[in-house]
């Protein structure tokens, strides 16, 4: 009997392991797929390094660009009530900020290829204008 008790004990883990713990990146793909599809962005654009620093930029909340540090504290503040539009409510509230100072908005950088989170990712000044004349605030 305890041999059956420790292969059900091995098997909840094992089923929480797998199914539980992907869940943050998961959730944290759900974020950028929401936004490239309200942005209309091509896969292209819509890249986890956004948001995130290092190789696994996928999975890793802990290393978090500035961008992505003001769009979780947007996400933070967001209704929880909002449920799914959350991500949209929190990027509706950071788009328009310059969160790596470098004197281009998160949503100009974004829609232009250049990396928000990334002070020495800026987009290309004759796009950049482009863009501005295009889409006066």
């Amino acid at each position: 009997m305890r041999k059956y008790q420790s292969v059900l004990v091995l098997a909840v883990a094992f089923s929480f392991v797998i199914t539980v713990l992907p869940a943050p990146a998961a959730a944290k793909k759900q974020f950028l797929k929401s936004i490239a599809g309200h942005l209309d962005l091509s896969e292209e654009l819509a890249k986890c390094s956004i948001c995130h620093t290092g190789k696994d930029t996928e999975a890793d909340a802990d290393h978090l660009n500035v961008f992505g540090k003001d769009f979780r504290k947007a996400l933070k503040e967001a209704p929880a009530k909002a449920k799914d539009a959350r991500p949209l409510i929190a990027f509706e509230a950071v788009k328009d900020l310059d969160s790596d100072h470098d004197g281009v908005t998160n949503l100009e950088e974004i829609m232009l290829g250049s990396n928000p989170g990334d002070p020495n990712s800026k987009p290309d000044p004759e796009k950049l204008a482009e863009y501005r004349r295009n889409h006066p605030k």
